[in-house]
């Protein structure tokens, strides 16, 4: 069985004969529609992967990546709690420290 939609597990598909589920179920954190801020910390040090990861998130090339993290805190992110949820995942498998900027810390 593969979801039907890989962002939205409402619904499972055989590959193989089509049968298939649905559910009418939606995860709360999908329907949650406050933007969340990441906040790169200061604490990091712009190592390979630390510019490598941070460059990816922002959207910006490795130099300006290695500027933002030696310049920080700053602003690295802002989305719904789906996107940040991704977002944190990223950044803590690279062991980088930040902030989600407010009273939704910790809430993913």
């Amino acid at each position: 069985m593969l979801p039907i939609d890989p962002n939205h597990h409402a619904g499972m598909i055989c590959p193989k004969c089509g049968w298939g589920w649905a559910t009418s179920f939606i995860e709360p954190i999908a329907e949650d529609a406050v933007d969340y801020t990441v906040i790169l910390l200061a604490e990091n040090v712009p190592t390979k992967e630390t510019i490598k990861t941070v460059a990816g998130i922002a959207g910006i090339n490795y130099l300006q990546a290695r500027r933002m993290i030696k310049t920080a805190p700053q602003k690295l992110f802002v989305g719904k709690a789906m996107s940040v949820k991704s977002v944190l995942t990223a950044l803590e498998a690279s062991s980088i420290k930040n902030d989600t900027g407010g009273e939704h810390h910790g809430t993913f």
